[in-house]
C-alpha cells in the first residue's frame, strides 16, 4: 500500500478536486495504519535470462535458497551439494512460446510450507488462519506441484495497476497466475524487484474474492491480500507461463 501511492503523490496536483480528496483519504488511511514514508520508489534490476545463462541465473539462485538453509527444512535435508544439483536440474531449455514475454526464470519449492518460506527470507505472513489455495476457477485446474519446479515469470511487469479479476479473464492459454509460491520465490531470489512494484498474486485465492499481494510495507516485505475487484498502483499482477 505504501508504495502503490508513490507516483499518486507526484500527480496530485495535476488531479481535479475529486481526485485530491481520494488521495488525501488514502493517505489519512495509511498515516493513521503507521505507513508514514509515502515517496516515490526507486527502480532497480537485475540481470536475468536471457542477459545471462539459465545455468548461471540458477546457480546464483542456489546459493541464495543456501544463504537462507532452505537445504535444512524437513521437506528437503539434504546436503548443501545435493541441494545445489537439485536446482541446477531445472535446466531446461525456455519454452518458445515463453520467449519475449516469461523472460525470468524463478526456482519454486512447492513442498515448502509458505509460512516456513517467509520466515526463513524474513518476510511478514499475514494469511494466517484464512482459507488460502490455488485459484480453484483456473480454466485448466492448476495445483501447485509438490514439488522443486521451474516457474518461467513476468515479475508483475505486464499487467500493472489492474484488478485481479480482470487480469484472471486475460490470460492466453498458456499463460496462468502466479502463486504464493511464485511470489514469494520470485523475492528470495530477486527481492530488488519490490522496489519497482508490488506484486498481486492472482494464482492463489484467500478466501472468496480476494487474492494475495507481496510488498513492502516501511521497508518490510509483507504478505497479506486485497480484493479482486480493486486496483492499485504500483501493484503488478505477476504472471507465468503454463507448462501444464
Amino acid at each position: 500500500m505504501k508504495e502503490a501511492f508513490g507516483r499518486a503523490s507526484e500527480d496530485e496536483r495535476n488531479r481535479g478536486v475529486r481526485g485530491r480528496l481520494g488521495i488525501a483519504a488514502a493517505k489519512t488511511a495509511l498515516f493513521l495504519g503507521g505507513v508514514k514514508d509515502l515517496q516515490p520508489l526507486q527502480a532497480e534490476t537485475v540481470k536475468i535470462y536471457p542477459e545471462i545463462p539459465l545455468e548461471e541465473n540458477l546457480e546464483r539462485q542456489a546459493g541464495r535458497y543456501t544463504e537462507l538453509e532452505f537445504y535444512k527444512h524437513p521437506e528437503i535435508e539434504i546436503s548443501k551439494g545435493k541441494f545445489k544439483d537439485l536446482i541446477m536440474g531445472l535446466a531446461i531449455p525456455q519454452p518458445e512460446n515463453f520467449r519475449g514475454r516469461f523472460n525470468s526464470p524463478v526456482a519454486v519449492f512447492g513442498q515448502i510450507p509458505i509460512k516456513d518460506q517467509c520466515e526463513r527470507a524474513g518476510i511478514d505472513y499475514s494469511l494466517g488462519g484464512l482459507n488460502v489455495c490455488d485459484w480453484p476457477e483456473d480454466p485448466k485446474g492448476y495445483k501447485t506441484p509438490n514439488s522443486l519446479y521451474l516457474s518461467w515469470t513476468d515479475e508483475g511487469a505486464r499487467f500493472m495497476n489492474r484488478k485481479v479479476e480482470d487480469v484472471r479473464k486475460e490470460l492466453a492459454p498458456d499463460e496462468r497466475g502466479g502463486t504464493e509460491f511464485d511470489g514469494i520465490a520470485l523475492y528470495i531470489v530477486n527481492p530488488r524487484v519490490l522496489k519497482t512494484r508490488s506484486l498481486d498474486l492472482p494464482g492463489t485465492a484467500v478466501g472468496a474474492g480476494r487474492a494475495p499481494s507481496l510488498g513492502l510495507w516501511n521497508g518490510q516485505p509483507k504478505l497479506r491480500f486485497y480484493f479482486v475487484g480493486g486496483a492499485l498502483p504500483r501493484f503488478g499482477s505477476l504472471v507465468c507461463g503454463r507448462q501444464k
